[in-house]
């Protein structure tokens, strides 16, 4: 049974969650089914590209063309068994104006419940011609589709059907299709065998895509004038081009190997000027397993079994440029200019002249001298050294393979057949997040949160002259973030891209952190084939208030920790104004924290009202009794609005303070507990502070490590004889003497005492009540 492993080394980030399929036109009603020029943002795989750009197409040709292929493409689809519909994408050669084939005639898709999974369903699901107006009735067929008419596949667009998964195509027992899997079988038709015909299209799915191993046909399509200014962006400068003879084709080998075989078809090695010339390739054809046999096409070529009947010819002997270099010598026709444009050589040639790698998970294997014009040839990777092979290996283990061609010319139709199964490419991604950068550091932190609702327009270079502009490229898709900011353009080709942030729906002010918009700074960003580039993102410094609400204990409306004023935690405090930029008022609130700090952050540029919220001073609220000494504005009424212009580039207003006295009383009798600052500078200083006198003596009201600045507290521990300090404390740092304190009010302490390298923040007698600075 066949395990569908895909290349994940290869791939990074590809996940399949949904497959295609198309109903048929007796099914479409019962089984769903909807189409649409344009398909919603998802993952997908494709075949041969998911780019509609890059020229490359697989083919259909007539035998006029003398193709090596065939006129027919069978491709198997799987879907997984948790998914309740999926997606097939068509992309097809258009004749009107005509891009990419050869001719007008159309092909037709077939879709075929295929639940052993080797491409023998011949139960009918559903069917599409290209090129013509197909009926306009049943669920398969609409004319309403986002301005499809009559059913028929637009120009240059990828064209999606969506419909249910069927019942028929479920796994079978003993299938290649995994237990529980559906699996389709797409099979795509050429309904003009004859003549000198070409159709070129593509395909896309939420399915995974694999090809037996049978004959296929593709091609970098230059066909018309039309389609130049798709393959060199800057037509007439031929200086960028989106095809530049490179193929990738991957591979799945599910079980160890003793040999693994490419045959290649037509790849035209060699040059216009002949300087390069195909040569015969020994090991063709003298193999057990090749099969060949004499071709009936024409009695005396000697072909492998499953060509039989195809335009190929005897080895060494390739057909080719006769004016230019003879008839056997390999020289590609291609090279010649099939637009007569002779103002412009080099159109449709690739350098190098064609080769191509076997990457394998034992190392990679090079073909420098593929076939030539109209020909097959094999090239054989052999674990046995005694059989004839291009390349032997000690092992060929299951695993990804995956061809890499190079140099293949435009225009020219060229052929595969590959010993193990063809994948198909999953589509690429760029995305990221938009989001809070409070700090404006341009790093995303722990605990910076996105922002939602922010539009992004993804662009493709269309020129390739790597300046953005929105009225010159092309728009490709548009995204709004969610999910904390999260977004991301899926089902990408290969390309070079721009994203766009839509500055209008950023929440009013906003200031740019990560100086990367549109991205990148240096250019578009160039995406690979299955790439899934996740960095894109993009930071925002939003509107913030805060402050501090402290005790102001010299009532001169300046903190002052150092002489030990402190913040007052728990305290309420409401922010007042439109924090979202709709138009509407908002009320939020918030409690001060352990350092009596508050910040409201995310908020749209705009005037904001803090209060300290009435709650604060209720019996028991830690302001109970208070009298207000400094706010920003200077009317002491517990409130203050923010200046029309803020004090930062983000619309930042950090200064909200208010500052308040609160009810204490004179140091009397013993002191019930002490809250001190360290005002030394020894980072990591131990500090024990231990009584000294009384029955406190040898209690210790505090042991551990203080940082410079940092804030403890001495009190008498739980289950000791007093609630007080005792007498007199002595305070050590890293095992030295510091300080002694009396602790009975024979010397007056409170906020503001200095003692040693401490100073008192609060202060508190026997009975809990807050003591007047000292």
């Amino acid at each position: 049974m066949r395990l569908f492993g895909r290349l994940a080394n290869w791939n990074p980030g590809h996940v399949t969650t949904r497959m295609l399929k198309i109903l048929p036109l007796g099914l479409g009603l019962a089984l769903g089914l909807s189409l649409h020029a344009q398909s919603a943002n998802q993952a997908y795989e494709c075949f041969p590209t998911c780019s509609d750009v890059d020229g490359r197409m697989m083919t259909l040709a007539g035998s006029g063309l003398r193709t090596l292929g065939a006129d027919s493409l069978s491709v198997e689809l799987t879907v997984s068994g948790a998914a309740s519909s999926f997606e097939i994408g068509l992309f097809d050669g258009d004749s009107g104006p005509p891009r990419w084939d050869r001719g007008s005639d159309p092909i037709v898709y077939r879709l075929y419940a295929d639940p052993a999974g080797d491409n023998t369903g011949t139960s009918l699901i559903g069917e599409w011609f290209s090129n013509v107006d197909n009926p306009a009735v049943g669920a398969l067929y609409s004319s309403t589709v986002q301005g499809v008419s009559n059913g028929r596949m637009p120009d240059d667009q990828w064209f999606d059907i969506t419909v249910d998964v069927s019942a028929e195509a479920l796994a079978a027992a003993g299938s290649d299709c995994p237990a529980g899997d559906y699996c389709y079988r797409l099979l795509v038709e050429s309904t003009a065998p004859q003549g000198s015909t070409e159709s070129n299209f593509k395909l896309r799915t939420t399915a995974q895509i694999s090809l037996l191993p049978i004959a296929f046909s593709f091609v970098g399509a230059v066909r018309s004038f039309n389609d130049l200014p798709i393959v060199y962006p800057g037509y007439p400068d031929l200086s960028q081009t989106t095809y530049d003879g490179s193929w990738e084709f991957d591979i799945e080998v599910d079980q160890p190997l003793s040999s693994f075989t490419v045959w290649d078809g037509d790849f035209d090695y060699g040059s216009h000027d002949c300087t390069l010339m195909d040569t015969d390739d020994a090991d063709t054809c003298q193999n057990p397993d090749s099969n060949c046999i004499v071709n009936s096409t024409d009695g005396f070529s000697v072909v492998p079994s499953w060509a039989n009947g195809t335009a190929a010819f005897t080895q060494g002997v390739a057909q080719g440029n006769f004016l230019a270099c003879g008839q056997t010598t390999g020289a590609p026709n291609d090279d010649q200019d099939p637009l007569l444009i002779p103002s412009l050589p080099g159109l449709f040639t690739r350098a190098p002249a064609v080769y191509y790698e076997l990457e394998t998970p034992v190392g990679t294997f090079a073909n420098l001298n593929p076939s030539g014009n109209q020909e097959w040839e094999q090239f054989r990777i052999e674990t046995d050294g005694g059989a004839p092979a291009d390349h032997y290996a000690a092992q060929l283990p299951a695993g990804p393979y995956r061809l890499r061609i190079f140099g293949l010319d435009a225009s020219n139709l060229n052929a595969l057949r590959i010993s193990a199964r063809t994948l198909g490419k999953p589509s690429a991604s760029l995305g990221n997040r938009v989001w809070s950068d409070h700090d404006g550091d341009g790093v995303q932190d722990a605990g910076e949160s996105g922002i939602n609702g922010v539009v992004l327009q993804l662009y493709r270079d269309r020129t390739f002259d790597g300046v953005f502009d929105p009225a010159d490229d092309v728009l490709v898709a548009t995204q709004t973030t969610s999910g904390n900011g999260n977004y991301l353009f899926q089902g990408l080709g290969a390309g070079r891209y721009w994203i766009d942030v839509v500055n209008s729906t950023l929440p009013p002010g906003a200031a740019f952190t990560t100086a990367n918009q549109p991205y990148t700074p240096l250019g578009p960003y160039e995406l690979n084939e299955s790439e899934a580039h996740l960095q894109a993102a993009f930071g925002y410094q939003l509107g913030a208030v805060g402050g501090l609400v402290w005790s102001d204990d010299n009532l001169d409306g300046i903190y002052q920790p150092l002489q030990g004023e402190a913040g007052i935690a728990g305290i309420s405090v409401e922010l007042y104004g439109d924090v979202d930029g709709d138009g509407t008022p908002d009320v939020l609130q918030m409690l001060t924290d352990a350092d009596g700090l508050f910040l409201f952050r995310d908020l749209a540029a705009g005037d904001y009202t803090v209060v300290v919220a009435g709650t604060s001073f209720a019996a028991g609220a830690p302001l109970e009794g208070a009298t207000q000494v400094y706010d920003p504005d200077g009317l002491l009424d517990d409130q203050t609005t923010t200046p029309s212009s803020f004090s930062s580039k983000a619309n930042q207003f950090l200064t909200a303070d208010f500052g308040y006295v609160r009810p204490c009383v004179p140091c009397q009798g013993k002191i019930g507990g002490l809250e001190l600052r360290y005002l030394g500078t020894i980072t990591d200083a131990w500090v024990r502070v231990i009584g000294t006198k009384g029955p406190q003596n040898g209690m210790v009201f505090f042991d551990g490590i203080v940082q410079p600045g940092a804030v403890f507290q001495i009190y008498a521990p739980p289950g000791s004889n007093s609630n007080d300090l005792g007498v007199e404390v002595e305070f050590f740092v890293n095992g030295v003497s510091n300080a002694i304190q009396k602790t009975t009010c024979a010397v007056s302490v409170g906020p503001g005492t200095v003692i040693g390298d401490f100073v008192v923040v609060e202060g508190f007698d026997k009975a809990g009540t807050l003591l007047c600075p000292g």
